[in-house]
């Protein structure tokens, strides 16, 4: 049985989203494809008799056969994500008055509603050229003193702003693997909530291999996205106020504090330490999620004999 190429992509579709126990609509298997497809065209392929034994489909969602369950896992945690949806525009309401803050995203498993009770909140920053770690000095002050920083103890709905870039350093191609596709669906998964000067329409625009390796590919566009042409008053005379601060100071100092488990991963692409980007995540499993990603693929088409 020989499956077309857009059979093929489909299949590679889902099962990246297998691992993340992430059923799809044909729509979003539609916009998450490697090849220029219409909707009609993809669900065609779906009720193709080729692709029986591979994809089943429940309640509109379709998966792997044999993973019904994902479904329900589905429904579960979409409804665990409205609550946590509702914190983070709450704290909006005073991150984008910080100093220095242009764009704020979620990203992860909250981005796409895929959520567990446990988890926290990640939070993609973008902030003035040359004050990230201005920014994160005084951030991660707030956060410690009203107990909003996730510990290896308590993680859940706590807010997890560990990645932060600046203006000038919209482009993330820098910072993936080879074949990183953990890199590229995340990175298609942003969703911002808060965007001076349309900084993040700039963000995807200076993110070109999102259209070229998913051709189809929409950002995610939130209904309550606020997007101010300038910053506020109240930011303008705080960032003017602040000014003198030294932006280099604070990167040093900040950085004879940080835990060793930082320091040991950043020339592995786990954890950024530089002047326009802090990536702080040491525990960075990209490269055993693209692994596993390409051998799951290879086995279904194995064991199918394709």
């Amino acid at each position: 049985m020989e499956l077309s190429i857009l059979e093929q992509k489909i299949l590679r579709c889902l099962s990246y989203f297998d691992l993340l126990d992430y059923p799809l609509t044909a729509l979003e298997i539609k916009n998450n494809l490697e090849i220029n497809a219409s909707v009609t065209e993809v669900i065609t392929a779906l009720n193709s008799n080729r692709l029986d034994n591979l994809i089943s489909q429940k309640q509109g969602l379709y998966f792997l056969t044999g993973r019904e369950n994902l479904v329900m896992t589905r429904l579960t945690r979409y409804r665990l994500s409205v609550p946590k949806l509702k914190k983070i525009h709450w704290h909006l309401t005073w991150l984008r008055l910080l100093p220095w803050i242009r764009a704020v995203a979620i990203f992860s498993s909250l981005s796409l509603k895929n959520v567990k009770t446990e988890s926290d909140i990640d939070l993609f920053i973008i902030t003035a050229k040359n004050r990230v770690w201005s920014l994160r000095f005084f951030l991660n002050i707030i956060l410690k003193l009203f107990h909003l920083r996730p510990t290896d103890r308590i993680s859940q709905d706590k807010l997890c702003a560990s990645y932060l870039i600046d203006e000038a350093a919209l482009d993330l191609s820098n910072i993936n693997l080879p074949g990183d596709y953990y890199y590229y669906y995340g990175t298609a998964a942003f969703n911002f909530l808060y965007s001076e000067d349309n900084l993040a329409e700039k963000f995807f625009q200076s993110s070109p291999y999102l259209n070229n390796l998913l051709p189809n590919w929409q950002p995610i566009k939130d209904v309550n996205l606020k997007s101010p042409n300038r910053p506020s008053l109240i930011k303008k005379i705080s960032e003017r106020i602040l000014s003198p601060l030294s932006e280099k100071f604070l990167q040093k100092w900040q950085m004879r504090i940080l835990p060793k488990k930082y320091l040991n991963n950043q020339f592995d692409g786990k954890v950024v330490l530089g002047e326009h980007t802090i990536k702080l995540h040491a525990n960075d499993c990209r490269k055993k999620f693209n692994e596993e990603f390409e051998g799951r693929y290879q086995k279904l088409i194995a064991a199918d004999g394709i």
